[in-house]
C-alpha cells in the first residue's frame, strides 16, 4: 500500500478503522472559526479513549486534516488549513492541537521542497499543528510537533507539552 500514491477520500478511508482503535472519532465535523465567523469542516475529530489517557495521552479533543500527497502544495494548505482548526469551535469544543496525516515525507521527492515542507513542519507547531505518522506494516502511529514527539502508540509519551498554546510573545 502505498499512501503516497492514495486520493484525499482514499487516505481518510484507509485511516479511519484504525483511528477508532484508540480514539473516538467523529467525521467531517462543521465548526465556526472562533474570529472570521466562517465555517471550517474538520475531517477528523478525535479524542482518546480511556486506555490511552492511562498511559498519560492528554484528555484533550484534537482535529485530524488528512492531504493527499500527490499534489503539488498540499502539505503547506495542509498546515494553513489544521491551524484554522486549533482556533474553532466544533460544537462548543476547541482542538487543543490539529495534525496532518500523511507524514510531511510523503509530500515531496526533490531535496529543495523536502527542505521546504520540513521548514513548514517547524513553525507549524507554533499554530499548535504537527503531524500524524501512522506506519501501515506495523499498524502504529506517532504524533510529532517540530521534531518532538507527544505520544507514540508504541512509545508512549514524549517530551512535548500540549498545553501551551502559542499566541502572540512565543517566548512567554
Amino acid at each position: 500500500m502505498n499512501m503516497a500514491q492514495m486520493s484525499e477520500n482514499q487516505l481518510k478511508a484507509f485511516i479511519h478503522p484504525h483511528l477508532e482503535q484508540d480514539f473516538y472519532v467523529d467525521v467531517e465535523v462543521r465548526g465556526t472559526h472562533i474570529v472570521e465567523q466562517v465555517v471550517v469542516i474538520a475531517d477528523f475529530l478525535l479524542r482518546p479513549k480511556p486506555h490511552l489517557i492511562a498511559r498519560n495521552f492528554d484528555d484533550v479533543p484534537f482535529a485530524l486534516e488528512v492531504k493527499a500527497p500527490t499534489n503539488n502544495g498540499q502539505y503547506r494548505k495542509g498546515v494553513a488549513q489544521a491551524a484554522s482548526y486549533v482556533d474553532s469551535l466544533f460544537a462548543g469544543v476547541r482542538p487543543q492541537f490539529a495534525l496532518i496525516f500523511p507524514h510531511r515525507s510523503l509530500f515531496t521527492e526533490e531535496e529543495r521542497k523536502r527542505e521546504a515542507v520540513t521548514a513548514y513542519f517547524h513553525l507549524a507547531q507554533y499554530f499548535n499543528v504537527g503531524d500524524f505518522e501512522f506506519d501501515s506494516t506495523a499498524h502504529t502511529w506517532c504524533i510529532q510537533f517540530g521534531g518532538g514527539r507527544y505520544f507514540c502508540s508504541e512509545k508512549g509519551r514524549g517530551p512535548h507539552n500540549l498545553t501551551k498554546r502559542y499566541t502572540g510573545n512565543i517566548n512567554s
